[in-house]
């Protein structure tokens, strides 16, 4: 096609002009430095203004509706900005799987931070964990540079404004001078455009749900450079700006002392490229990279979304990067080629198209923004990847330059050639901001149509950075913050049949929750459990202690036993009464007991009751009235430390006594053992039911035909004997741990009525046990006797200030459970409601949607759902929730849980928005064999930890079996199940065991 070769041939002639005299890499770089009275803003050395907004993403999961959707708004916003010449739009696309270690061990940074000051040996598990992630996921950002020149002023105003700056350019930088910056190089009058032209972007973005951050000056050159060399930029570096403190510095071998450049802001250029370019051939070496660029000769035939470009190219899991360069009246650019094309028309039918194209163009701009449109591409080897082997490295580059422009090639029939030439200016052309020009041939189109190619929207997190990265399935990496301040609450709700990855979600959050960025002490963290999925959280936490701090976290299974005794009747230490919150909570117990088990409620006047019976039991045993007596052979090791302390203790001295003494004696924990003899028991209640002042009061009204009083003695005696933990003084502690883990599994049964009243006293006892002191107010010391409000009061504040968070696995046993339904869910609707008063976040974890009350649903900041089960589930979900039918078919295909992760809808209420993304949840080898929850699993870990230890025990499984022993159990299985030798009997769990112990002890433990 002779006319296309003579207008290449024209196009080169002027790329050639526009590179001629460039030395450097530096000389490729137009910014010349950065307005100090506008924030966000860059100045080049015309005096155009430059502003890079980074494209977060969307909050919610989009299709190719919603990009055709966004495309015309942007268009019509934008129309107004490219009706005339002034403003470009550069929009520059980077991907990289090869940094994406680095950018999830970054995000990782703070919590590790927080771990290591609470005094966890933690590195470990978060290297592990950021290995696994970081193989499914790349680096991806998205840039609209905003360009403001002065071709939006009138002739007459754009030669004053010029006049204006040089000089005051001349007086405040030295003349001629490339390596400072020109700090006088900017051009007050097209400030208020530009700021509009930002604002408008941000408002157009804000419209279609789409996140945008505006880069101040820093953050914008740190984004360039980082691009440019990134293995040679730290994740702290800054650049040196106006308004900065300058720093005088020691002239260089041949550099004079008087040079500028000692004492002034170094120029851009020199801080932005740290490493020189080396030109090889079609390839450019900057640092520990080489870098190949292809342009786009013509624009895909039909136009096609982004979407497709990035399906397309994520299968070739290769890094690459695309820069789009749009600027008003594209026709004017095409005009050339049109008298050439029309000049030789007859030598080529496809001439005769271009004019046929040209004129289609001509006819609709009009009614449409015709702007001109150019891209560039670029895709790059690191030295790394082939260990420094220049023929490898020539290889790979080459294979992808070839995917690269196979793929482009299918994006709706565009064609690309590679970059000739100039290789410098192919690469710094898909660099964002550094110029305002772009290589590739010119190309007429409507605005419209090419805002729908643009990369507008990608999947975003609200958050910036949290204590737990997650993804999206295909590879964008997802910061996630468990108790972030950019949500009203947190209360977490996750759904999921069995074996959907619900269980370990709820491990990995509550892991996340612990070490949130920013703390300094270990937070408060409650589970109560079904089984010991909590078990492995618990183990891992405590065998990344010291000694001496493994006692914060613990796991318990509560069993009904007297050894297990707990008395809800204890007290804060030295309160002789209970506190508001505990007596309501005793009188729901009591309550509980008294409600005959076909009863959805307790009747009238047995809340009244047990209110008056647990105030008399609590005065009985006051100091004015009928202590309890110290006995010294209660608790022999008590009595030693009293002995050590020299207390003459007769046969009057009460507990309290002993209480106090020992208090006031700083022996804490000496005191609360001793305080739990001096309180009332359940056993002590019953003779204050038959009390003349009780029976007159209440003896008139009946339950199941007899007196409410007789019924409620009689019900606390069955309560007693149905319950032995509530006989006697506690001997089941806690202590002073922050993280507790306790396992009802043993005692909330199933089956029937009074198993369902069993489980609703134990989630009740669990929730006193574990959660209790969450709910202390200040105003709570004022009730406490004198002499313990110093202690109260700095406890209370030290629990106030530090996040909590109370979680329920198997919810369904909950709320299933008509017994309990009336107590631990009201119970909880209240603290959901209150919980950010409280510094409190609530997870809620079922099997289906419909275990949780619809009141807990609707103050929920965060449902999880891994799956549905059956299409009656999802059409619940779908309605409740008011999934579009992207999120719905996203729902469908979720999968089971993999080596890759567990899928998962995220429904989040941010101040954003909503949040609506399917994520995945991508555990490393350690943290997914800590947190199983499968029964083979377990079993295998559980048994090695008591042979091998913890920390052993996961580096081995981690090693050996990876993604976990159910495929290997089954392999055995299988093989077993051909073989008629002794080892087809075998246990074959105990068989991994055995294997790994053996193996572990030969490796020298």
């Amino acid at each position: 096609m002779l006319g296309e070769k003579v207008v290449r041939f024209v196009d080169d002639c002027i790329q050639g002009m526009n590179s001629y005299g460039a030395l450097s890499l530096e000389d490729y770089c137009i910014l010349e430095t950065a307005e100090p009275t506008m924030a966000h803003t860059l100045v080049a050395r015309d005096g155009a203004l430059c502003t890079i907004v980074k494209v977060r993403g969307s909050l919610e999961s989009r299709g190719e509706e919603d990009f055709r959707r966004f495309a015309s708004q942007q268009d019509k916003a934008l129309k107004s900005k490219f009706a005339f010449p002034g403003h470009m739009l550069q929009v520059v696309f980077d991907y990289d799987p090869t940094g994406a270690l680095k950018e999830v061990n970054d995000l990782y940074r703070p919590a590790k931070n927080t771990a290591r000051r609470m005094g966890f040996a933690i590195d470990e598990v978060f290297d592990d964990w950021g290995k696994a992630l970081a193989k499914h996921c790349a680096v991806e950002n998205i840039y609209f540079v905003l360009w403001t020149k002065s071709d939006i002023l009138s002739a007459k105003e754009r030669g004053s404004a010029g006049r204006k700056m040089r000089t005051t350019s001349a007086k405040t930088s030295p003349p001629m001078n490339k390596n400072t910056q020109n700090i006088g190089m900017f051009m007050p009058e097209i400030s208020h455009q530009h700021d509009g032209y930002v604002s408008m972007i941000g408002d157009v973005f804000n419209s279609i749900g789409v996140l945008t951050e505006t880069l101040n000056g820093r953050a914008a050159l740190k984004a360039i450079r980082k691009i440019i060399d990134s293995d040679f930029t730290d994740h702290d570096w800054s650049p040196a700006l106006p308004g900065d403190k300058l720093n005088i510095r020691c002239p260089e071998f041949g550099q004079k002392n008087g040079d500028p450049a000692l004492y002034l802001y170094p120029s851009l250029p020199h801080q932005l490229f740290p490493r020189q370019a080396v030109v090889i051939g079609r390839k450019v070496e900057i640092g520990d990279k080489y870098h190949q660029s292809i342009i786009m000769d013509s624009p895909p035939q039909h136009e096609e979304s982004f979407m497709l470009l990035f399906k397309k190219m994520k299968d070739k899991q290769m890094p690459w990067r695309a820069s789009f360069l749009i600027d008003p009246d594209g026709l004017k650019y095409n005009r050339l080629k049109g008298v050439l094309a029309q000049v030789l028309s007859f030598k080529n039918s496809t001439n005769q198209k271009f004019v046929e194209a040209l004129d289609g163009l001509e006819a609709v701009q009009h009614s449409e923004c015709i702007v001109r449109f150019r891209a560039t591409f670029s895709t790059w080897v690191h030295k790394s990847e082939e260990g420094g082997d220049m023929a490898h490295i020539d290889s790979k580059l080459r294979e992808r330059v070839s995917r690269l422009a196979t793929v482009l090639q299918s994006w709706g029939g565009a064609q690309t050639t590679e970059m000739i030439g100039d290789a410098v200016l192919g690469f710094a052309s898909t660099v964002p901001g550094l110029l305002q020009s772009n290589p590739a041939p010119n190309v007429a189109a409507p605005l419209k149509d090419v805002l729908y190619m643009m990369p507008t929207s990608r999947p975003a997190s609200p958050w910036l950075e949290g204590s737990l990265v997650l993804r999206t399935p295909d590879g964008k990496i997802m910061p996630f913050h468990p108790q972030s301040s950019k949500q009203s609450s947190w209360v977490d709700i996750g759904v999921a049949p069995m074996g959907q990855g619900k269980s370990v979600w709820l491990n990995t959050i509550n892991f996340g929750f612990l070490f949130q960025p920013g703390l300094t002490e270990l937070p408060y963290l409650s589970i109560i459990d079904i089984g010991p999925s909590s078990k492995g959280l618990v183990s891992l936490l405590r065998s990344l202690l010291p000694e001496h701090k493994k006692h914060l976290a613990i796991y318990k299974r509560l069993k009904m036993h007297e050894d297990y005794s707990v008395n809800p009747f204890d007290t804060p230490l030295g309160c002789r009464k209970p506190l508001p919150n505990h007596k309501a909570y005793l009188v729901n117990l009591l309550a509980l007991f008294a409600t005959p088990t076909d009863h959805k409620s307790p009747q009238d006047g047995v809340g009244s009751l047990a209110s008056e019976i647990v105030t008399m039991a609590y005065n009985e045993l006051a100091d004015d009235s009928n202590p309890r007596l110290y006995n010294d052979t209660t608790a022999p090791e008590i009595t030693e430390h009293l002995v050590r302390l020299n207390m003459s203790a007769d046969a009057q001295t009460t507990w309290w006594e002993v209480v106090d003494f020992l208090y006031e004696n700083n022996e804490i924990e000496v005191a609360v053992s001793a305080q739990r003899f001096a309180v009332p028991l359940l056993p002590d209640l019953i003779k204050h039911v038959s009390k003349e002042i009780i029976v007159s009061q209440y003896g008139f009204q009946t339950l199941n035909n007899e007196p409410i009083t007789k019924y409620f003695a009689r019900a606390l005696k069955d309560a007693i004997s149905a319950y032995p933990i509530f006989k006697k003084p506690t001997k089941f502690d806690i202590g002073n741990a922050r993280v507790v883990a306790l396992d009802l599994d043993e005692v909330a049964t199933r089956g029937g009525a009074i198993a369902d009243r069993t489980s609703a006293v134990m989630y009740m006892l669990a929730r006193h046990i574990t959660a209790s002191k969450f709910f202390l107010m200040p105003t709570d010391v004022e009730l406490m006797p004198p002499k313990y409000r110093a202690y109260h009061k700095e406890r209370i504040e030290s629990i106030r200030k530090n996040p909590k968070r109370l979680a329920y696995d198997e919810f369904h046993r909950v709320s299933g459970n008509e017994s309990l339904s009336q107590q631990i869910v009201g119970d909880l609707e209240t603290a959901v409601r209150e919980s950010r008063k409280w510094l409190l976040s609530i997870g809620l974890y079922s099997q289906n949607i419909t275990d949780i009350s619809e009141i807990m649903i609707e103050l929920a900041t965060q449902v999880f759902i891994f799956g549905t089960g059956d299409e009656k589930s999802l059409e619940v979900l779908k309605k409740r929730f008011g999934l579009s039918t992207i999120v719905e078919d996203q729902l469908r295909h979720l999968g089971k849980p993999d080596t890759k992760g567990a899928n998962m809808i995220a429904l989040l209420k941010t101040d954003y928005g909503n949040v609506v993304q399917e994520l995945t949840n991508t555990l490393g080898s350690i943290p997914l064999w800590a947190f199983s929850s499968t029964s083979e699993d377990m079993y295998v870990r559980d048994d090695l930890y008591d042979l091998i230890g913890v920390k052993d025990t996961l580096s081995n499984l981690a090693k050996i079996y990876p993604g976990g022993v159910k495929k290997e159990v089954e392999r055995r299985r299988h093989a077993h199940s051909f073989d008629n030798t002794e080892s087809r009997g075998k246990d074959i769990l105990k068989e991994i065991v055995n294997e790994i112990h053996k193996q572990a002890l030969a490796n020298g433990l």
